[in-house]
């Protein structure tokens, strides 16, 4: 197996056991994994939050892949610095905010899977539609009563 002496060259990286403490060490980072295409984060617990705020608004341009599990208190800023994202996972985010706005601004999103990701109002809504979304996956949402698909 090929060493990596420089952390900037991964392409790709799954990060488990992550605490709320870890927030700067974790986003610094991530800020210079510059070629990243596959993120994955995980707190080590589905009460703790997994604070990425601390990101700046622009997060590794490659990423193609990002997976986050783990409380949310928003959805981070920097999702419109996305244009290469094909997938996306949210897992535990429990949003009180409705993160659909959010992520369909996402150009080249194909697949997404929000599990538990949203304990907001009792309904979604896909406002604008998703150029490219080919799989939708929503499940464990307790609070969701209705969804409304406006366009698309």
């Amino acid at each position: 197996m090929k060493r990596i002496r420089n952390m900037t060259q991964l392409k790709r990286i799954g990060i488990t056991n992550v605490r709320e403490v870890d927030k700067e060490d974790l986003c610094t980072a991530i800020q210079n994994m510059s070629l990243l295409h596959y993120l994955s984060v995980m707190m080590i617990d589905e009460d703790e939050y997994l604070r990425m705020d601390a990101l700046s608004s622009t997060p590794p341009r490659y990423l193609k892949v990002l997976i986050l599990v783990g409380k949310l208190e928003k959805v981070p800023c920097w999702f419109h610095s996305l244009p290469n994202l094909s997938t996306l996972l949210l897992r535990w985010s429990r949003l009180t905010e409705d993160p659909i706005p959010y992520i369909q601004a996402l150009p080249n999103l194909g697949r997404l899977h929000l599990c538990n990701a949203y304990e907001g109002g009792g309904q979604l809504r896909f406002s604008e539609g998703f150029h490219k979304l080919g799989i939708l996956r929503l499940w464990n949402f307790p609070q969701l009563n209705k969804i409304i698909i406006e366009r698309g």
